[in-house]
């Protein structure tokens, strides 16, 4: 299966680097690992595929392990986030997150997921003069507010 090419831990790395420009993606790395969580999702979802909840379980692991006391785990240094990937990097993650957590009821990645989303919030309502600019956010959070509501079928 397509899953099994992939290496979890390739994704779950992504959390430990912190923006390292000169080195390429290293900053982006955890928009691919929300993506990969996505994916391991959709694997739970349609075949109840345990590698799926196994290789997923390990990048929430991750995620929890780089999360900071204000709920960050965009890949970006202080001084980085709002002015590169950061914003973007944690939507993902965050969309990710609760698309796992919804998929597979993980008590984990929801918290991780709120947590994240919570940063988000709070950043672009501190009156700083970062902005939504993209769409990715906004939607990305109407989307996960749906998943993680206590209303939402689970």
């Amino acid at each position: 299966a397509f899953l099994d090419g992939i290496d979890p831990m390739e994704h779950a790395h992504g959390y430990d680097v912190r923006g390292d420009q000169s080195k390429g993606l290293a900053n982006a790395l955890p928009e691919f690992g929300g993506h990969y969580l996505d994916l391991c999702a959709t694997y739970w979802e349609k075949r109840r595929d345990d590698a799926a909840l196994k290789n997923g379980r390990k990048v929430v692991a991750a995620v929890e392990k780089n999360i900071d006391a204000e709920g960050y785990f965009g890949g970006e240094t202080p001084q980085h986030r709002l002015a590169r990937f950061s914003v973007w990097n944690q939507s993902h993650t965050v969309y990710g997150l609760a698309r796992f957590a919804a998929a597979t009821g993980d008590a984990t990645a929801r918290k991780l997921a709120l947590a994240g989303a919570d940063w988000i919030v709070r950043r672009m309502s501190s009156g700083s003069s970062a902005t939504f600019t993209s769409s990715t956010v906004p939607s990305a959070l109407t989307r996960i507010s749906r998943m993680t509501s206590p209303c939402s079928p689970r």
